[in-house]
């Protein structure tokens, strides 16, 4: 019984030792198992990740391909491993990128266009529309040269403007313009007399406002004034040269040069107080010509002054190959007359003009001088400088042909003296006095005008300067040629004048004709035409006086 006993006991223990390492058996398999497939895993991801370094190691550079096969190193630490690179981008086809940016180009070429149209078909438009409707009746008028018809649409578009509800200015672009077509029109239609009107009419408008805010020194914005002196510069030169073109316009020599006299005095006096510095050297010349006269021995005789060249070196600038030039430098105070120079300056020759028209050569001189240094002190164009200098020096000619006339009728009829003295007593000291005035005067003219001549020619036939102006060393301005031609011409013409009153007199004929040759021949290259038919008329004088 206890054996029995025993081996039950015996064979329960081996039962469960039996459980135990079936167990164990079965955990150690299951371990194995799972170990055999991680292993299995890591195998796979190496593999791949092996595939993929492949790849990427054939597009890096040496120094970085170390660097990610690290990844695949035992000691690699994930935490420290970066995220491998993107594969490179294919590229993009040449021919879809220029496809591309033509697509832009003509959207952006197709909206400007859009822009463009939309603004000119809808322009700023500053008129009411029934001023706006008689306008654009008068264009389409004006444009099938039914001129008359788009007068009677400007006049109405004007009295349209007038009758508005705002208050209309009569200097504003938008009135100023109407009126100037409305000017054109009379124009187109020879009705010179009517576009006279207008501009007179413009040219008070200007003259009144200009004056009124000068004198009662009104605060006006610089460019509003600025801009208004030279619209009734414009005006006046405008209305000035429909008169000399046609005398049937109503006005007078007289009226005309008080007009432009007064209109010139207003401009230069909006320059004058912008630097003092040139109206005192006019004064003083103006005071030199009194003291001359004081000299001459009567203060009653007037002296004409005598003429200083302008064409020197400190008023004109040449560079190394022998071409004149603007310094902008050499004349800083040049700026007070801007931005009316040009009207200035042309406002001063049509003066010039009535003068000469007038026979009043006093003025026209003392006109020229004053213009001649003006235009120094503004730093004008070297030709106009040079064409100043040697139309003064020709209107001081005419002066001495109007002197030498006067001289011989006085000396004809020493009677016409008389009635024109007041206290007739001691008439003959008197009349010797007035004709040795006029003596000295005619000698003063003819220093004057060689001076202006000679000036002008030794500056251009200084060997050291080598001045070029011939269209054959590629100088476009003609005016510095044109001018020599005319000095020549002026210069023969005043030595053969001087010979016929006085054949004992120091002068070369040959000289002249050799001054009438080189003019014609600078003439000729440079097209100054008008000038060829009066230098065949002195040549052919010449050659009579060398005959004879």
């Amino acid at each position: 019984m206890m054996f029995n006993r025993a081996s039950s006991t015996q064979n329960a223990n081996i039962s469960k030792h039996l459980k135990l390492l079936t167990r164990i058996n079965t955990t150690h398999i299951q371990n194995k198992r799972s170990l055999y497939l991680s292993t299995t895993n890591r195998f796979n991801y190496i593999n791949q990740n092996k595939i993929l370094a492949t790849k990427v190691v054939k597009t890096l550079p040496y120094f970085e391909q170390k660097k990610y096969l690290n990844l695949f190193s035992k000691n690699s630490n994930p935490s420290n491993i970066p995220n491998p690179p993107l594969p490179p981008q294919p590229q993009e086809d040449p021919k879809a990128k220029k496809t591309k940016s033509n697509i832009l180009r003509n959207v952006l070429v197709a909206t400007i266009l859009a822009l463009t149209a939309l603004l000119v078909l809808q322009p700023y438009n500053p008129f009411p529309s029934i001023v706006s409707k008689e306008l654009r009746q008068a264009l389409w008028a004006e444009r099938k040269h039914d001129y008359l018809k788009a007068l009677t649409h400007y006049i109405n578009a004007l009295s349209n403007f007038e009758q508005g509800e705002h208050k209309v200015n009569k200097l504003s672009d938008e009135y100023t313009g109407i009126e100037l077509k409305i000017m054109e029109m009379y124009l187109n239609l020879q009705m010179h007399k009517e576009a006279s009107l207008v501009l007179l009419e413009l040219c008070y408008r200007y003259y009144n406002y200009l004056n009124d805010s000068l004198r009662n020194d009104k605060k006006v914005n610089f460019e509003t004034i600025s801009r208004l002196y030279c619209r009734d510069l414009r005006t006046v030169i405008k209305f000035i040269d429909i008169q000399l073109q046609n005398q049937n316009t109503g006005m007078d020599v007289n009226s005309t040069i008080k007009l432009l006299e007064a209109h010139l005095k207003l401009a230069e006096s909006e320059v004058f107080m912008k630097d003092m510095e040139i109206p005192t050297n006019l004064l003083k010349d103006a005071l030199q010509s009194q003291v001359t006269a004081t000299e001459g021995g009567d203060k009653n005789m007037k002296i004409t002054p005598k003429f200083v060249n302008m064409i020197t070196d400190e008023n004109l600038s040449m560079d190394s190959k022998g071409f004149l030039f603007i310094d902008l430098n050499s004349n800083r105070k040049s700026f007070i007359f801007e931005p009316m120079k040009d009207e200035i300056f042309i406002a001063k020759d049509l003066l010039d003009t009535l003068y000469l028209q007038k026979n009043d050569f006093n003025k026209a001189i003392v006109n020229k001088r004053t213009t001649l240094a003006m235009m120094s002190a503004a730093n004008c164009e070297p030709g106009m400088l040079m064409m100043t200098q040697a139309n003064l020096g020709t209107v001081y000619y005419m002066r001495l042909q109007q002197l030498r006339e006067d001289y011989k009728f006085f000396k004809e009829h020493p009677d016409k003296v008389k009635e024109a003295l007041i206290d007739q007593e001691n008439f003959d000291d008197k009349y010797n006095i007035f004709m040795n005035n006029m003596e000295q005067n005619i000698n003063i003219l003819i220093e004057n005008t060689k001076e202006c001549y000679n000036g002008i020619l030794l500056f251009s036939n200084d060997n050291k300067k080598k001045l070029k102006y011939n269209l054959k060393d590629n100088y476009i301005d003609t005016k510095i040629g044109e001018t020599i031609s005319l000095c020549k011409y002026g210069m023969a013409v005043l030595n053969m004048n001087i010979y016929k009153e006085d054949s004992d007199a120091n002068v070369d004929l040959h000289y002249c004709k050799r001054l009438l040759n080189d003019a014609k021949t600078l003439a000729s290259d440079i097209g100054f035409i008008d000038i060829l038919k009066q230098i065949d008329i002195e040549s052919e004088l010449v050659d009579n006086l060398l005959s004879n």
